[in-house]
């Protein structure tokens, strides 16, 4: 692969090649037997024509080997690919994570796809038994009509990651995978959109969605139509400094990142996989930075009871270690530089609890 230039075309297939298949089949499963408490490197087959004869060879080696993970890049076949795809996930129950590159779909492909990964679910306690860990579709989706549209969110709902990554989708998916993610779908907890045509419109609704999401954990996004206002909403949309109360209601759950072609990359914001951790950070954030004098502003304690002061120092002794990432939201959204009472929130690390005992 680093010696070679086979792109755009893709090497031709010969029988030639077969005992080369054979003999990286049989590596795979060498490889797994004498590495037994280690899982397979990931297999990736890059610009070549891969005929059904050297695919079962290579399926069967990933299968007796226990491979999890399958990158196909720029993979040309003698048939559909929605002939070929049967192959790759029917048999193969170890496989968690297939990445699909340069490799356009039709809407036939994408929905045999769609059904071979709804077949893998099996009947169990857990819902997400037989789910795809990971699915990567880049430069694979040529134009999305309506139907199509509903067989990538139907991908959406049976796997765990999806990214999809410089495909050709109208705007009007966009709209359609917010409003998905604003249903709270069981299941997904990462979504990567990498694509020019995420503009700030599109940006603002998948922050919107954000707030009535608690199940997605890592959102990554980039695109060169989003501004400085889309930029800002998915701020709002993890840390809402308006006042307590939209604090409170902002997203506790999905770690957001952003593309630098969004002004640069976004702070840390839900770093804890635990929710209430991140919601405790951000009210004490808020409430040490927003004062002018002592520790907190007591000015937003107006409806908070004397007798429950003691469950807030409980509640600062949750707090995360690093606050770094929210200091820095803070000062952006207030259009103000970190200065010392930044640095000294963020320094006080485990001994926050000791601090609110004394305020």
């Amino acid at each position: 692969r680093d010696g070679v230039a086979l792109r755009p075309n893709a090497a031709a297939y010969d029988d030639l090649l077969l005992p080369l298949w054979q003999e990286l089949a049989r590596g795979m499963v060498h490889w797994s037997a004498t590495h037994p408490d280690k899982s397979l490197p990931d297999v990736v087959l890059d610009s070549i024509e891969l005929h059904p004869r050297a695919s079962r060879i290579i399926n069967r080696g990933m299968e007796k080997a226990k491979a999890t993970c399958l990158h196909l890049m720029n993979i040309q076949v003698p048939c559909t690919y929605a002939d070929f795809f049967p192959e790759q996930l029917k048999d193969n129950e170890h496989l968690t994570r297939l990445g699909l590159f340069d490799m356009p779909l039709t809407a036939g492909d994408l929905r045999c796809l769609d059904g071979l990964i709804s077949s893998r679910a099996v009947e169990g306690d857990s819902p997400n038994i037989g789910r795809l860990d990971e699915l990567v579709l880049a430069q694979s989706i040529v134009g999305c009509n309506e139907e199509e549209i509903n067989t990538l969110l139907g991908l959406a709902r049976r796997v765990s990651n999806l990214s999809l990554v410089n495909n050709s989708i109208p705007p009007r998916a966009f709209h359609r995978i917010a409003n998905f993610l604003a249903t709270n779908p069981d299941g997904l907890l990462g979504l990567i959109i990498f694509d020019d045509r995420l503009a700030a419109g599109l940006i603002k609704m998948i922050a919107r969605s954000l707030r009535t999401n608690t199940n997605l954990r890592h959102l990554h996004l980039k695109g060169r139509g989003a501004t400085k206002e889309g930029r800002e909403a998915l701020l709002r949309s993890v840390f809402d400094i308006q006042s307590l109360d939209s604090c409170h209601a902002s997203n506790h759950s999905c770690n957001v990142f952003e593309g630098k072609m969004f002004g640069g990359i976004l702070p840390e914001n839900n770093s804890s996989d635990v929710t209430k951790v991140n919601r405790a950070t951000k009210i004490f954030t808020m409430l040490v930075l927003s004062s002018k004098e002592g520790l907190f502003d007591f000015s937003k304690f107006d409806r908070v009871p004397c007798e429950l002061y003691p469950n807030l120092i409980d509640l600062a002794g949750s707090c995360a270690q690093d606050t770094s990432g929210l200091t820095d939201i803070y000062a952006e959204l207030t259009g103000k530089r970190r200065g010392p009472r930044h640095v000294m929130w963020d320094s006080l690390g485990n001994k926050r609890q000791l601090n609110c005992y004394y305020e």
